[in-house]
């Protein structure tokens, strides 16, 4: 229970960490990119104060038929299929999987800004009741948003520029580095020998000597996680 539990509470803080500032993102975690924490890491706690505290007021404030409430509930039922608790997910965390509790997550910032501001919640109302402030705050929300999605956008060009992308910012990810070498690969096959042919090689070989290096480090962890001895073995094979 423990093993799959305190693991999962990091989980749902990483989940909550990338709603409030999605960056940087990845096409795939994976191990060892999220860490399999235990509870001597504070941030374990700190997610389980959050997520009881949310649980507890949404219980509490339900019969009062408070929106708030319904917000968190859409959040908690939409993100804790994927906290790996029930059964482990690919890549252990994924923004698509947290789609369904965006909505809940939306709901639950849009409601607290509209208390903030003092902004009663009428569709006839809403709209004349908004203040300079309140606008400012919303516009800045949404540049600095919009700002972190174009960008992002241009890292999707191409699966080569995705992976080269994302494996800067997360170059403990196994996964990262497996599908770089997959798409390397492919690139050598269909590249005539000469110095470009050679440099991809060499870029290659990088990523092959980083996913050894990842998986051995699990290997002296987990030495039943015969897994990634099939992994590591394969590896070593293939390549």
């Amino acid at each position: 229970f423990l093993h799959r539990f305190i693991p999962s509470l990091y989980i749902l803080w990483y989940y909550l960490k990338l709603f409030i500032f999605p960056y940087p993102l990845s096409c795939y975690y994976g191990y060892d990119t999220i860490p399999i924490a235990n509870m001597g890491n504070p941030i374990v706690w700190i997610s389980f104060l959050i997520y009881f505290g949310l649980a507890v007021f949404a219980f509490i404030n339900l019969k009062k038929k408070d929106i708030l409430s319904f917000g968190i509930i859409i959040y908690l039922i939409g993100i804790l299929p994927f906290s790996n608790f029930y059964k482990p997910a690919p890549g252990i965390v994924a923004e698509r999987f947290a789609y369904t509790a965006s909505l809940g997550f939306c709901i639950i910032v849009a409601i607290i800004l509209l208390r903030i501001f003092k902004i009663p919640f009428q569709a006839k109302t809403i709209i004349r009741k908004f203040n300079p402030q309140f606008i400012v705050v919303i516009v800045a929300i949404l540049g600095l948003y919009s700002v972190l999605t174009i960008s992002r956008n241009n890292d999707w060009k191409d699966v080569s520029t995705l992976y080269h992308r994302d494996v800067e910012h997360f170059d403990k990810s196994y996964n990262l580095h497996y599908l770089l070498v997959t798409n390397l690969t492919s690139q050598i096959n269909n590249t005539s020998p000469g110095p470009l042919r050679d440099k991809l090689i060499s870029e290659l070989r990088e990523h092959q000597l980083k996913i050894a290096e990842i998986v051995s480090k699990d290997i002296a962890k987990y030495p039943k996680d015969y897994i990634s001895r099939n992994n590591l073995g394969s590896i070593y094979v293939n390549y």
